[in-house]
């Protein structure tokens, strides 16, 4: 595993795709929270210089991909985004599958993931036929 400093003091990414805190003078790994929206990872940084909120703390939310992104590739260029390419799993933070893009370059992985997702349509259950192997009960229509 290789580590790299992020844009956050006390802060690593990893080639696994993974954000570790040096805070207290060791390595823990954080754990990610999911954005409920669009699934992507999310880690909670403290730092100092970040606005205080009303509880005090200073801490700002920050996708895992953008600190890999960073840590791997370099700084975001003005207006690019963090694409998910090959694999448009969100979860999937390795460098390997991160890179910075334009917005159109997004909506292209979108279009290119979802023709190979509908063209999976033929593998898909009718929502009229019980899935294989299910249990049926017709007190509840199925």
């Amino acid at each position: 595993m290789r580590a790299r400093p992020t844009r956050y003091p006390h802060y690593l990414a990893t080639d696994d795709g993974d954000v570790y805190s040096t805070h207290s003078g060791g390595f823990r790994k954080l754990s990610p929270s999911r954005h409920p929206r669009t699934g992507h990872l999310r880690v909670r940084v403290f730092e100092d210089h970040l606005p205080r909120r009303k509880n005090g703390r200073c801490y700002s939310d920050v996708g895992v991909h953008v600190l890999v992104c960073e840590a791997f590739h370099g700084p975001r260029p003005p207006g690019a985004l963090v694409r998910h390419y090959p694999d448009p799993d969100p979860a999937n933070n390795r460098p390997d599958n991160l890179a910075w893009g334009t917005d159109a370059e997004n909506a292209a992985d979108r279009t290119e993931h979802a023709d190979l997702a509908a063209g999976q349509e033929s593998l898909a259950f009718s929502p009229d036929e019980p899935l294989p192997g299910a249990q049926t009960d017709p007190r509840f229509g199925f």
